[in-house]
């Protein structure tokens, strides 16, 4: 598991104050995509229309129906770490990465990696917008072809005798899950593989404040 506070005007930056990435058994299981081939936009005033490089592509949400900002003021606050043999936990305020047009009060994002015989992460939210303006909506990037098998559970991975599920309130979102095409040549050989997906939660009912969580859960099959 890792990660990232900061800001968005850092070295390599991609917009994504807050994300994370999980891995099993030595593989992606939610990833980062990474970056295309290096071009001159690359490098240049329009770097962030490059789809890699934005926070909907990211592990991060999507707040009053905006995406994050660039530049140095757009970045994480109230952030905290503590790591013991039995947990992980970060926590940072999301808020500030984004525009003032999202008039987003808070938003508090906590990761709690469990170490235990059956691994598990916890991503707990609790945020307060001004007002409402559009539906936000969670994103998780998967490596591998999630399915959901009922409303509030999406099976990650299938492997051996273990399954991971992907849980999360199903009273309060939607899901769509997207195909990603890879045709880039570094995105292709860096991946083997030329889909990636993108689960997409989107809130079914207007709110102006709330607190949830997802469940990231290795279990064992019946």
């Amino acid at each position: 598991f890792a990660a990232k506070g900061g800001y968005n005007d850092e070295s390599h930056n991609h917009n994504d104050v807050g994300t994370f990435i999980l891995y099993h058994e030595g593989t992606p299981l939610l990833a980062d995509i990474g970056v295309e081939t290096y071009s001159e936009k690359t490098f240049g005033p329009h770097r962030y229309e490059i789809w890699t490089m934005q926070s909907d592509f990211h592990n991060v949400p999507q707040i009053n129906g905006f995406s994050q900002s660039y530049g140095k003021k757009f970045k994480a606050t109230d952030v905290s770490f503590k790591n013991t043999i039995s947990q992980l936990n970060f926590n940072l305020n999301l808020a500030e990465a984004y525009p003032e047009q999202a008039s987003c009060r808070f938003w508090f994002r906590n990761y709690t990696l469990k170490r235990a015989s059956q691994p598990e992460l916890i991503i707990e939210e609790r945020f307060q917008l001004k007002e409402f303006k559009a539906e936000s909506k969670q994103h998780f990037i998967v490596s591998q072809l999630p399915v959901l098998e009922r409303e509030g559970k999406i099976r990650l991975k299938e492997k051996g005798g273990k399954n991971i599920y992907l849980y999360y309130p199903e009273m309060l979102f939607d899901v769509k899950i997207e195909e990603l095409n890879l045709t880039d040549k570094r995105l292709l050989s860096s991946w083997k593989q030329d889909q990636l997906y993108r689960i997409i939660l989107a809130n079914k009912k207007k709110m102006l404040t709330n607190s949830y969580q997802f469940r990231i859960v290795e279990t064992k099959k019946n």
